[in-house]
């Protein structure tokens, strides 16, 4: 019977820069398809000049879903 092994990587922040983990993962978010990352922004801008309930530090939780809700 074979064994399987694991590899787990983990990647983390540096603990330096500002924000939460959504920040990061904005930070690694593929850049490849710009006009709609910047829809996406506009978006999330709109959405809280509409009265978007979230707060103004969890700005980019509020982004994290806005590309895919586009995209639909």
């Amino acid at each position: 019977m074979a064994f399987l092994r694991w590899t787990t990587v983990t990647i983390m922040p540096d603990n330096i820069s500002r924000g939460m983990l959504e920040t990061f993962l904005l930070f690694l978010r593929p850049t490849d398809n710009q006009a709609l990352l910047d829809f996406s922004s506009r978006v999330v801008e709109e959405a809280k000049n509409l009265g978007a309930p979230f707060a103004e530090h969890h700005r980019d939780k509020a982004q994290i879903p806005a590309p895919f809700a586009a995209t639909r």
